[in-house]
């Protein structure tokens, strides 16, 4: 029954190839900002990037009907995120490291709600000399220069050693050049940093794939899950089941698929529904496959 379930997941490299790269979107996305009656606002509103030990950078402002197109960057990288900026109101948050937001060409909505004084955003405080090296990280990882952003991040690191989107960032630069172990390490630190942040703990996951060690893979991807209270990381049960089925654990991937099936209502990650198809036919359930492998490429 465990070689018919590997003959039909032959193509196991290149599914791992595909889910170890972070999601690749279009230059620019289109965005909309409306009031909480959802109408346009009444006049220009900035749209913000704020990310961790950074300032607040504006990245477009809508027109009059509440329109903006977004210039995409640091889409995975480093935890920022968009929120529109209006003077009395604020707005929800759209999180820029979730990759499926990056499935389609129109970011989420951002809705103002007027407030009597929004409360200033905390967030972890740098010195000027951390600020600076971090500030010229920020750029460098945007531009893909990987060996100026560990330069930078390093010396970030060395005046604000607690500082774990230094930590994350410095992972993906060594991830991006290879250096595996040095990659490792830091995401571990930035884990370690910062328990909450769950990007740190998808990329561990992400370069433990790209590793083929598949028990580390496992450990990532679960401690992903049971951190994520709000499920926002669902591919990480994508990654535990490719984890699962390398390790020949047909039972846990079954289970693993049982409850990311679950909470994907919204079938934003139809991979689990492949999976599922290749778990039933090695079950003997063709009908039950079938179906699945029919919503898979709906």
């Amino acid at each position: 029954m465990f070689m018919r379930f590997c003959q039909i997941l032959a193509g196991i490299g290149t599914v791992v190839g595909l889910l170890t790269e972070p999601a690749r979107a279009a230059d620019y996305m289109k965005g909309k900002v409306t009031m909480d009656d959802g109408s346009p606002p009444p006049s220009p509103v900035h749209i913000q990037r704020n990310c961790p030990g950074s300032g607040p950078v504006t990245d477009a402002t809508t027109s009059k009907q509440g329109m903006y197109l977004w210039h995409v960057s640091n889409n995975i990288y480093v935890p920022c995120t968009l929120q529109a900026e209006f003077p009395g109101y604020v707005s929800n948050k759209i999180d820029l490291t979730l990759d499926r937001i990056y499935l389609s060409m129109e970011l989420p909505t951002l809705v103002l709600h007027k407030v009597g004084m929004a409360a200033a955003e905390g967030g972890f405080k740098l010195s000027k000399s951390a600020a600076n090296s971090w500030n010229l990280a920020l750029k460098a990882v945007g531009a893909e220069k990987w060996e100026e952003a560990e330069r930078e991040l390093r010396a970030t690191l060395r005046a604000a050693p607690q500082f774990a989107p230094a930590w994350n960032a410095l992972g993906a630069a060594c991830q991006n050049q290879q250096k595996t172990d040095a990659a490792r390490d830091a995401y571990r630190h930035a884990i370690e940093a910062d328990p909450e942040m769950l990007l740190a703990r998808l990329n561990l996951t992400r370069l433990e794939l790209a590793s083929r060690d598949w028990s580390k893979a496992a450990q990532a991807a679960g401690s992903l899950i049971r951190a994520d209270q709000h499920h926002e990381y669902l591919e990480a049960y994508v990654d535990d089941t490719i984890a699962r089925y390398a390790m020949h654990d047909l039972d846990g991937v079954e289970a693993t698929l049982n409850t990311g099936l679950a909470l994907d209502s919204r079938h934003q990650f139809p991979r689990l529904e492949f999976f599922q198809a290749a778990v039933l036919w090695a079950k003997g359930d063709r009908q039950g496959s079938v179906e699945h492998l029919k919503r898979y490429l709906n």
